[in-house]
């Protein structure tokens, strides 16, 4: 007898993680036990009166069924859904389980979703369709069961097409919302092609291997991994991939990666999987190290404690996650540098000084010297008067005589000069140390592949610190760098251009296009804050979202503007009440402000309600009681069932003590951009809803949304 094979469905875990905990415990013993010996009498098979003469209920207690799918000739077994008895029959119903005989995946089809064409309709379908241009084969080239072919004609509006998601097989779906959004079906086509480049045959046991199967259904290989999916069934990111998530995590490279998407899309997702599968599959000997890295710590912190969750322990040994700040400076320390990072008082206190050298007739306020210092001397690496005369200063805003520039340069010899006297030293002057010691000295870094996440929050200077990390090993040939990214979500720094970096690209980018996080209704609304700015790529040229969707509907974000402080702090208390009480557990519920101060007075607020908060500070410990409360930079990277943005007031967003200091209608323009992306990154978070509140005159970025 062949070996049993255990196959998962998403639908399983979801409908297991909806079990009360103690039904939870009975259904974990009850596949451990099946696992061993399926066909036991124990189970009590039962056939069911469905559309698809495959489907079995077993027995998990007097009350409590599974349902499995079983096929006629192979030694498999299929966990589809677990419920009540009742629910279990009445969900089983109208399921039918079958492989698509074009794309070769297994396709699950719910025919009590889909509305029954009346005769008018059909009579009308060829003249009107929504895909009135394409055949009826053409469709099911692209993945449509052919028994839904006659439900997609009826499709008229775009609003339709947008309802028919969830009642046709998720892949589907997607073929004809890029073709309605203006994809060629050639395109398209290559797309789904493009899917099956693994598997030959069309059968059940060769479906397993297709990568629109493996997004809702997987093999379970042994005990550990079956204990991981029991313990976080709702963490379907860690089982189950889109196929364009899954074809660039295993893309075998030769150069650097560049990954693009809008926010929910999975970027970090497809960031970690690429770590595993890099330390499982590619680089396997207990010396290969693999570095993942991110702009800020309590980022890397995040990423850290997820991979936990996908990684076994040998693998986690052979990932280094670290903020890259923090590895440049434990680089140093680990060669005696004595020098250690200038703090921003630090930083702001010697500036002061400084300025007191300057001897121009213009009158500069301070952040003009710091923007200068920041974004033309330090980017480009000056250090000398006749390299400031000569250097590139496009999109200052404020141009600068030959006379201007010799008065202001003294300014940053004496800022530099009080950082060497008090051995002190920014990040970029580390990040230049550590790169000459890199190309001075091939082969002292232990990395075979360099991660780097969250890419549109580094600069140019770490962008370069990060290819010579990349290619001090002299075997690093392939698959050395993986760079995923988003300017939409850029909340520091400034654009890059990748190429310029020494990191070619070309030939090696992939976009991921679909959000599983966000509620359409939401997704929308966020992007409207963003206006009709453009946003760069991150190598020069300008991002698209086009394509990009959800796979989600909700409700719309709801704003509500008060009076005064107090009113808006009830309305919030009154909302999240609301919440616990239609039973969200209160770690699924996050409130979002601009700033630590906000973060501290709305947190006290909600404290007299008796209202458990906690403060989200470094990396979030869901098993620590509360409402989550956090500053809109900490949230980055976070996802909760619940957002409420609260403070969102004129002078709150943009910030506006920090507006009345930019010298000129460039930069006031740029930070602008970056306080709506601030906001942008707040409101995706949710996975369900949106509440913005604000009290007094409202942020003019959402006063006409």
């Amino acid at each position: 007898m062949s070996e049993v094979t255990l196959v998962l469905g998403s639908d399983f875990l979801a409908s297991f993680a909806a079990l009360p905990k103690k039904i939870q415990t009975k259904v974990t013993k009850f596949i451990r036990g099946f696992k061993q010996q399926p066909t036991s009498g124990a189970y009590h098979y039962e056939t069911l009166h469905t559309r698809d003469t495959h489907l079995r209920s077993v027995r998990i207690d007097q009350e409590y069924r599974g349902i499995i799918y079983k096929p006629d000739t192979e030694n498999m077994y299929i966990l589809v859904w677990v419920d009540n008895h009742d629910k279990a029959y009445t969900w089983a119903h109208q399921k039918v389980f079958e492989v698509h005989p074009d794309t070769g995946a297994l396709q699950m089809i719910d025919f009590s979703d889909i509305p029954k064409p009346q005769e008018k309709e059909l009579e009308q379908q060829q003249s009107d369709d929504l895909f009135a241009e394409y055949r009826d084969r053409e469709l099911i080239k692209l993945g449509i069961p052919e028994v839904l072919v006659p439900y997609i004609r009826t499709l008229k509006t775009e609003k339709e097409l947008e309802n028919a998601e969830g009642k046709i097989p998720q892949e589907a779906w997607e073929a004809l919302f890029l073709l309605n959004a203006g994809e060629s079906l050639q395109d398209v086509y290559n797309e789904v092609l493009s899917r099956q480049e693994e598997q030959e045959l069309r059968d059940l046991r060769s479906s397993l291997i297709h990568v629109d199967t493996k997004r809702r259904f997987v093999v379970v290989t042994d005990d550990d991994e079956l204990k991981d999916m029991l313990s976080y069934p709702l963490d379907a990111w860690r089982v189950f991939l889109h196929p364009m998530q899954r074809k660039t995590v295993q893309m075998n490279a030769k150069g650097p990666v560049r990954v693009l998407g809008g926010a929910g899309t999975g970027k970090t997702v497809v960031a970690m999987h690429r770590a595993k599968w890099l330390a499982e599959q590619i680089f396997t000997q207990p010396t290969d190290i693999i570095l993942f890295t991110t702009f800020t710590k309590n980022l890397a912190s995040d990423i850290r404690e997820n991979l936990k969750r996908i990684c076994t322990l040998e693998q986690l040994k052979r990932i280094e996650v670290v903020h890259i700040d923090g590895w440049v400076a434990d680089f140093l320390r680990r060669r005696s540098y004595q020098y250690t990072y200038v703090s921003p008082n630090e930083r702001k206190d010697s500036f002061d000084e400084a300025v007191m050298v300057y001897e121009g007739h213009a009158q500069l306020p301070m952040q003009f010297f710091l923007d200068e210092w920041d974004l033309v001397v330090q980017q480009q690496g000056i250090s000398t008067l006749k390299g400031y005369l000569k250097s590139n200063r496009v999109g200052r805003g404020r141009s600068l005589r030959v006379d201007q520039r010799k008065a202001i340069w003294p300014v940053f010899e004496e800022y530099r000069s009080m950082l060497d006297e008090r051995m002190k030293f920014e990040f970029t002057d580390a990040a230049r140390s550590v790169m000459r010691i890199l190309d001075e000295s091939l082969d002292l870094l232990p990395y075979r592949s360099v991660v780097v996440d969250e890419a549109q929050d580094l600069d140019e200077v770490t962008f370069r610190l990060i290819r010579s990390i990349s290619k001090n090993r002299k075997d690093n040939e392939q698959n050395e760098l993986f760079i995923t990214g988003d300017a939409h979500q850029r909340i520091y720094g400034r654009k890059i251009v990748l190429s310029q970096c020494g990191i070619e690209i070309r030939g090696r980018s992939r976009r991921l296009r679909v959000n599983y996080r966000t509620p359409e209704e939401i997704r929308s609304w966020a992007l409207s804050i963003l206006g009709d700015s453009s946003f760069d790529d991150l190598n020069g040229g300008t991002d698209s979202l086009k394509g990009y969707h959800s796979l989600l509907h909700g409700a719309n974000p709801e704003m509500c503007q008060f009076d005064s402080f107090g009113e808006e702090i009830t309305g919030i208390q009154e909302h999240i009440q609301s919440l616990l009480e239609s039973g969200e557990d209160p770690e699924s519920i996050c409130l979002i402000l601009r700033t630590n101060e906000l973060v501290q007075r709305y947190c006290g607020a909600l404290e007299t309600y008796d209202l458990p908060v906690y403060e989200i500070k470094t990396h979030d410990e869901r098993t620590d009681p509360g409402v989550r409360i956090a500053t809109m930079h900490r949230v980055k990277g976070l996802e909760f069932n619940h957002v409420v943005c609260a403070g969102i007031n004129e002078g709150i967003i943009p910030y506006q003590s920090v507006m009345d200091r930019l010298d000129n209608e460039e930069t006031k323009k740029a930070f602008e951009l970056q306080e709506r992306s601030l906001l942008f990154v707040a409101v995706t978070r949710a996975r369900k809803s949106v509440m913005i509140t604000s009290f007094g005159n409202v942020s003019p970025i959402i006063l006409n949304q």
